[in-house]
């Protein structure tokens, strides 16, 4: 209910406040509305700051749902509109890689990898073990050890 009401009030184009924005889209998320999260997200964008929370409530249920095209757009949206330097960039670059190598992006999850790197953002452990899954259900078995021993390593 709290959801239909929130999408009529932006198909009428109304001025919500941001913490109302926000409360929708931890809503979709949670009920797995990614689409309609998605949109809210950046409705609230152009309003002004988001907080971090909503920001990983978004990409863990892209997560969860399987949609690595999805993150992928929103991050690289997130991070050319200037809202790159939140203060969950990490944990959501991490999120991002992740559904990439559980959604068969696994290219895009390590190309993700490398730009964590250069950025110097931090790298969870569970990134490293679902990218290397992810490659060696691919048959890429020396670039999954790699990735295992910079698990290791962290």
């Amino acid at each position: 209910m709290e959801v239909f009401a929130a999408l009529q009030v932006r198909a009428l184009n109304l001025d919500l406040p941001g913490e109302a924005l926000e409360a929708a889209v931890r809503l979709c998320a949670k009920s797995g509305q990614w689409q309609k999260a998605i949109s809210i997200l950046e409705q609230a964008h152009a309003q002004g700051s988001v907080s971090s929370p909503t920001t990983v409530a978004v990409f863990t249920t892209l997560l969860r749902e399987s949609q690595p095209a999805a993150a992928l757009r929103l991050l690289k949206d997130m991070e050319q509109r200037g809202t790159g330097n939140w203060e969950a960039r990490g944990q959501c670059h991490n999120l991002v890689a992740r559904t990439c190598a559980r959604g068969r992006m696994l290219d895009e999850g390590l190309e993700l990898l490398d730009n964590m790197y250069k950025a110097e953002l931090h790298i969870q452990r569970d990134t490293y073990e679902a990218l290397a899954l992810g490659c060696l259900r691919a048959g890429r078995g020396e670039r999954a050890e790699e990735l295992f021993e910079e698990r290791d390593y962290m």
